[in-house]
Formats: C-alpha cells, sequence, structure tokens
C-alpha cells in the first residue's frame, strides 16, 4: 500500500513526532500500544539458535510492517523469511510462511495498563520443509503495566494442521542510568505448550536503544530451561517508523 497524498503524509509525521516509537521487537511479547493513525513502522533483523542436536538455526529478515489504519487499530504483515538448520552433515533451508493480522488497542492512550488483542492469519507460501500448507489462525491479548515495577506479557493461542499451541510469556522492565536515553532493557519468560507434544520453556533478555525518534536498534538474546527448547539464541534488529 501507499500513500499517495502529500497531506497524508505530512499528518503521519505530526503525529510520529507527538508519539514514542512502540515497537514489537525484540521482545517475543507484542505491545499492547497500536500505530498512530497514517503511520507506517517497518521492523526486522537477524536470528541464530543453537539446539541440543548440535543443529544450529539462522533466520533472517523476521520482517514486521505495520500501518496504523485507525484511530486504535493497526494492520500487520509478518514474514519470518528465510531459515537455514545445519543438522551435522544435512542443511534444512527454505522460505518460511507469511502472516497478515490485525491489533487493537483496548485501553486509553496514557493508560496505566494498556490492553491489546490480535487476530490474525498464516500465508502458506513457505517451503515443504517450513510451511503448513494451510491458511492457520491465531488470536492473542498483550497487556503491559506501568508502576513501581514495570511489566508486560502475552498470551497467544495459534493453530496449524489442526495441532493448537499456547504461547504465554511475562517479562519486566529493568531500571537503567538516566545518563542512558532512550535506552530499555528486559527480562522475559516464555513458555510453548504444544496440544500434541511438551511444553518448551525459555528466558530471556535484551536491550533497545532509540538511535532517534523514529528509529530504533537492539539485540537480545536467550536461554532454554528444559530439553524441548533451543539451548539458546541471539539475534538483533531494527525498527524504522516513517
Amino acid at each position: 500500500m501507499q500513500r499517495l497524498v502529500i497531506l497524508l503524509l505530512l499528518g503521519s509525521l505530526s503525529a510520529a513526532a507527538q508519539e514514542p516509537l512502540s515497537s514489537e521487537r525484540p521482545s517475543f511479547s507484542s505491545s499492547p500500544l497500536s500505530l498512530g493513525r497514517g503511520l507506517w513502522q517497518i521492523e526486522g533483523g537477524f536470528q541464530f539458535s543453537r539446539f541440543d542436536s548440535d543443529a544450529d538455526g539462522y533466520t533472517l529478515p523476521l520482517l514486521l510492517l505495520r500501518y496504523g489504519a485507525g484511530e486504535r487499530a493497526e494492520i500487520q504483515f509478518s514474514w519470518a523469511g528465510y531459515s537455514r538448520f545445519d543438522v551435522g552433515p544435512r542443511d534444512v533451508d527454505g522460505i518460511t510462511d507469511a502472516g497478515i493480522g490485525v491489533k487493537w488497542q483496548l485501553s486509553d492512550d496514557g493508560a496505566t495498563t494498556p490492553i491489546g488483542l490480535f487476530a490474525g492469519l498464516s500465508l502458506p507460501i513457505g517451503g515443504s520443509d517450513f510451511s503448513s500448507d494451510e491458511v492457520d489462525p491465531s488470536v492473542g491479548l498483550f497487556w503491559a503495566h506501568e508502576g513501581r515495577v514495570s511489566l508486560f506479557g502475552t498470551v497467544l493461542f495459534s493453530d496449524s494442521g489442526n495441532d493448537t499451541t499456547l504461547a504465554n510469556a511475562v517479562g519486566i522492565n529493568l531500571p537503567l542510568a538516566e545518563s542512558c536515553r532512550g535506552c530499555g532493557a528486559f527480562v522475559e519468560y516464555v513458555g510453548i505448550h504444544p496440544e500434541d507434544g511438551g511444553p518448551q520453556h525459555s528466558l530471556g533478555a535484551g536491550f533497545a536503544w532509540l538511535y532517534a525518534d523514529e528509529l530504533q536498534f537492539d539485540v537480545n538474546l536467550g536461554l532454554g530451561l528444559n530439553d524441548r527448547a533451543a539451548d539458546g539464541y541471539l539475534g538483533f534488529g531494527a525498527a524504522y517508523r516513517f
């Protein structure tokens, strides 16, 4: 989609100047806040994962394109992109499925506990090793809380090939020195609970730096807490609003 008139572009730039950038990355949890009307935001990055079977995984560009479609609603297009797994002498690589979705911000701007809802569908464009070959639905709830302790979390249900998966996460934002303006850090627990198979538990952490009003850089890492989860992962990326 393209913005076709200069007035809309100017309106977006004015709104961007008034609202702080809110990114979906680098945490597993998503922000409950939606983009302002007419704003665009593109997010992406790279992730490396290590598994206990001595397999390494690489994924990029982890693309997320967001558009503020209304006062408290945004449209999203997501695509993890290209993934490769090196498993001993065998390599598995290919394109992943994409997704489209809508996020609604239920709470007022400036609420102490903002809440958002998400509904989406996967698009079966991926390769044979990375696709369900079906259009799969997902629904989620995102929340945050600003108080003496700053918390956030996600509950996400997804269906793939008649296999339902529950993903839940809860994290805490870490206080940083005032001299680090535009910096943020967090620690987050993530649990993945597929209907067929045991749960995966992991602990992640990340750091984000607001380089400019419309540009954020980030880095994140994680550690598996049980045998079913990846041993660890490391990633980095950026978010840009325009």
